[in-house]
């Protein structure tokens, strides 16, 4: 395999996202790997890894990272949609873990009363649909919420594949009604570098981080073209690209 003239070794690990696995990230993973040969690639399991399972608070599984991998650091970071939310909280809690935090289709940030009202209603709904509800017909509605809207590929999931009670059990014990991460504490965390990505068609991320862009004029904001939410499925390629752009660079 080839490896760009000049990269450095360095550890990436990758979080998917809700209802997501870590094969969700193959594609892009091989083409890093392709690009430097010398990567060190890991894909985190939240719905098969004991100890960073939904059995855990959105404090305990930041303690549980932080143990797992405070003995790389800095390391860089890879997070979609609950990802992204989740490595938030280890950003709050101990930001000399990272080098580099990348978010894709994700809002670490913490809601507005509003926000917390609508989202425990969505949140209680889908954990009931997610124990309960036939599984083919429970994808079909899942696919059809309006945050996939613009997105051009689903995954397909097997029932087998997963815990319907972890999938219940993330909604509510990863909830964003429970996210601790400001806008302002974030601008005061230096020596981290941060990047934001957030697929053309994706109507609600993409104008979440135009107004962040106007917030953090350090970070980077990326916008990728022909893609919805699942930026990773919709637009490996570009997506893979835009990593590659910022992941060897030293600061």
């Amino acid at each position: 395999m080839a490896t760009t003239a000049g990269a450095h070794t360095v550890k990436v690990v990758f979080v998917h996202g809700f209802l997501g696995q870590p094969d969700d990230w193959a594609h892009v993973a091989s083409l890093l790997q392709v690009i430097n040969a010398e990567i060190k690639i890991e894909l985190i399991d939240l719905f098969n890894d004991p100890e960073l399972g939904p059995n855990q608070s959105l404090e305990q599984w930041a303690d549980q990272f932080i143990n797992r991998y405070k003995s790389h650091e800095p390391i860089i970071a890879v997070g979609y949609s609950l990802g992204g939310r989740l490595l938030a909280q280890v950003v709050k809690k101990r930001p000399t873990m990272f080098e580099k935090v990348f978010f894709i289709s994700s809002n670490p940030f913490t809601l507005t009363e509003t926000e917390k009202i609508e989202r425990d209603k969505f949140n209680t709904h889908w954990a009931d649909k997610f124990k309960t509800h036939e599984w083919p017909a429970l994808m079909s509605q899942w696919a059809g919420l309006r945050v996939f809207k613009g997105s051009k590929h689903t995954p397909f999931r097997l029932e087998d594949d997963f815990e319907r009670d972890k999938l219940s059990m993330a909604l509510i014990n990863w909830s964003p009604t429970l996210q601790q991460l400001t806008v302002e504490e974030l601008s005061d965390i230096k020596g981290v570098q941060f990047f934001w990505a957030a697929g053309d068609y994706d109507v609600k991320y993409k104008d979440l981080i135009e107004g962040w862009s106007q917030k953090f004029p350090e970070h980077k904001f990326y916008y990728i073209s022909q893609s919805g939410h699942r930026v990773h499925f919709d637009a490996p390629e570009k997506l893979t690209n835009l990593l590659t752009k910022d992941l060897f660079k030293k600061a």
